[in-house]
């Protein structure tokens, strides 16, 4: 396997290396990211009003890193609840429940489901 670390910024980056995902900080410590972290409540929206999904990187020693949001995706379950765009950006459509599923695009098998409830104005 060859390396593949992607820059996310001017001085850090985020990729594979021999099938690890790995996160390379400015100060250069490549550290793996083992989970995604959502609200474990989820998150709440009006109808017609958007909010962003936070999303952090769980890292090996468990500490947390705040990802480029474009190097995940993101799929919501109801769209006609709530839609998302492909920064986790949440849009309420109409009144009640969905769950957006958030993956990596680096790696497939780090994914995790955010509860997304939508309430009117």
């Amino acid at each position: 396997d060859e390396e593949d670390v992607t820059a996310c910024s001017e001085c850090s980056g985020i990729g594979s290396i021999y099938g690890w995902m790995v996160y390379v900080p400015c100060d250069g410590v490549v550290s793996a990211v083992k989970a995604l972290q959502v609200p474990a409540d989820g998150i709440s929206v009006e109808a017609s009003a958007s909010a962003q999904i936070p999303v952090m990187y769980v890292m090996e020693d468990n500490s947390l890193v705040t990802p480029d949001y474009s190097d995940l995706a993101y799929v919501s379950q109801a769209t006609q609840t709530a839609t998302v765009d492909d920064v986790g950006m949440v849009e309420g459509v109409a009144q009640g429940s969905t769950t957006v599923t958030v993956t990596s695009k680096y790696n497939d098998k780090l994914t995790t489901s955010c509860h997304v409830e939508v309430t009117t104005a």
